[in-house]
Parts: C-alpha cells; structure tokens; sequence
C-alpha cells in the first residue's frame, strides 16, 4: 500500500515532465521525431528514479519508523496511552511519597516541642521548689532550729526528684538509641521480684498494701536482668503509689511454651479508658496532682515499654477505674 502511494505521486510527476517534452518537441524544428522521442524516454527514466529517491529519502523513511516504532509498542502490549498512564502513576508515587516524608517531618516536629514542654515542666517544679527553700534560709531561717531541718530535707527530696529525671532522661534516650548494649542472662524471676518486694517493703507498710506472689515459682528467665530489675521495680512501685490504702498487689507467674508471663495486678484508682493508650508516652501521667506528689519523673511507664521492646517482647495492660490495674508482660523462658 505504502509503495502503491510512491509509485502513483512518482508518475504523476513524470507525466508532467512528459508534457513539458512534448512540447518542447513539436516547438523544435530542426531535431528529428526518432531523436525527440529517444531524448524524451531517457528523461522519463532519469526523472523517475530521482524523484522516487527524493520522495523516500523526504517522506517514506521517516514515517516508516515511526510505523515500525508503532507496531514495536503494540508487540509489547503498551499502547502511548499506557505509556501516559504509566508516567503519571509514577508521578503521584512520587508526590505521595513526598507528602508523606513532609508529615513524617511535621510529626517529628511536634512531637520535639511536645518532649521539650514537658521537660521544661517537670524540671521548673523541684527546682523552684528548691529555689524557694533555700531563698527563706538565706533570709534567716537557717538559724530557726523549728523549720531549718525541716526546709533542708524538702529541699533535698526536690535534688533527688531532679536527679531521678535526669537519670530515667537518660536511660530512656540510651534505650531509644540502641546504646545500651543488652547482657541476656539465665536468672530465676521469682528470687528477683522478692528482692525488689524487700527493696519497697517499707513503702508497702505504709500504705498497709501486702504483696504477694503466686504460681510458678521456680522459673528462669533470659534477659538482662539488670533492666527487668529496672522493669518490675517500676511496675510493682506504681502498684503501691497509685493503690488504695489496705490494698494488695498480686504478682502471677506462669509459663506456656518458650515463654514467661507476668502479671502485676492491684485494686488501686484504675485507669480511664480513654489514657490506656497513652499511658506508656514520656510524661504522660493520668492524675497529674497526685503523680506529683508521689514523686518520680513520669517517665517510668515510658522506660518499661523500651526495655520489653529491646527484649522483643510484649506489654498489655488492662484497667478498671476504682477496681485497679494489671500489667502483663512476657519474657524468654532460659534456654
């Protein structure tokens, strides 16, 4: 068909330049009809074979690519409507990827305020209070035997709240960043948590809060025992700080196939539905008033979901406001 097309433009040219030699032969007087005739075939030839070159050298090589590029595409399936489509999905990957880097960074952002706010906070609590004990013994209390003690240990408590912050600041971005290298060992757990029942022993008294320990108790644990020490002390202290007066707390211990579980329930105040998904975030504390005049950073909770997660284990807890909390969590049964 293509050739069909050449082949037809060519001889409408020829023909032309056959018109123009006819002419020109029956305006020549002096050339004989044989020789016009022979000059005019000769023209025919040449014309044709030049023009049929110029014609695919201009026009038909450069339309055949384009067909041959065509059916190319067509071989593979891939239409350019595809090929369109196709560049305009990996356009909106990439704006969406982009997008979400950007919301990433917002987040990141917000979440720093948020982390400097509340550190700000809880650090202006002691040391004001410090400032304002010292600040009434410069200005004569000191010699006041009734309330210089007295000001002198407030103020020392308020030290010791600053320190615990920093410290747990401390711990927590070592756990964050992967700094603290971890020294599984095998250990017995029960030996443990009545080590740390003896360490709160007296603050338990005075809350007449009795604990207790049941089910396995002869079960070794690999883990770092320096961090689940860490890990039980904080639970079972909050147990104490945030339970009612007679209360108990009750530690269960069971194992089911390579692993450990561990329970630390108490009938305290209980947590509201709506924070016990928050309650592991840094400084996140449910009864603000009375956090605080328990003492501690705020960020205990926060601790203990780090070091279960550097042990590649897992947390739950499950609470009842004025029935009490319970927190459970798995460790690696020895090996």
């Amino acid at each position: 068909m293509k050739n069909y097309s050449v082949r037809v433009l060519s001889l409408k040219i020829i023909l032309i330049f056959i018109t123009i030699s006819i002419i020109s032969c029956t305006s020549c007087y002096y050339l004989t009809l044989y020789y016009t005739l022979t000059i005019t075939l000769i023209l025919f030839f040449i014309s044709y074979f030049l023009i049929r070159q110029l014609i695919y050298k201009l026009f038909v090589n450069k339309i055949s690519k384009i067909i041959k590029t065509a059916e190319s595409v067509e071989e593979i399936g891939k239409t350019p409507e595809s090929y369109l489509s196709e560049v305009e999905n990996k356009a909106f990957s990439i704006i969406k990827s982009h997008r979400n880097e950007i919301k990433l960074l917002k987040s990141k952002e917000q979440f720093r305020k948020e982390f400097l706010g509340n550190v700000s906070h809880e650090l202006k609590t002691p040391i004001f209070s410090i400032q304002g004990y010292v600040l009434t013994l410069i200005d004569g209390a000191l010699y006041d035997n009734n309330i210089n003690k007295k000001y002198l240990k407030l103020a020392e408590k308020n030290i010791d709240r600053l320190i615990d912050i920093v410290d747990d600041l401390d711990k927590i971005t070592k756990l964050e960043t992967g700094e603290i290298d971890l020294k599984p060992t095998n250990f017995n757990i029960t030996d443990l948590i009545k080590d740390i029942i003896e360490t709160l022993e007296y603050k338990a008294q005075k809350k007449e809060i009795t604990i207790s320990i049941t089910g396995n108790k002869t079960v070794d644990v690999y883990a770092d025992k320096h961090q689940i020490t860490t890990l039980i002390f904080n639970l079972i202290q909050n147990s104490i700080n945030y339970g009612n007066k007679n209360g108990k707390t009750e530690i269960t211990i069971s194992k089911k196939n390579n692993l450990v579980y561990i329970s630390i329930k108490d009938n305290g105040i209980g947590i509201p539905d709506s924070d016990l998904t928050k309650i592991f975030e840094r400084f996140y504390r449910v009864d603000k008033s009375r956090s605080r005049d328990l003492g501690g950073s705020g960020l205990g909770l926060s601790i203990v979901k780090h070091i279960i997660e550097a042990h590649n284990q897992k947390i739950e807890v499950k609470s009842k406001i004025n029935k009490g909390s319970e927190f459970i969590f798995t460790l690696q049964k020895a090996k």
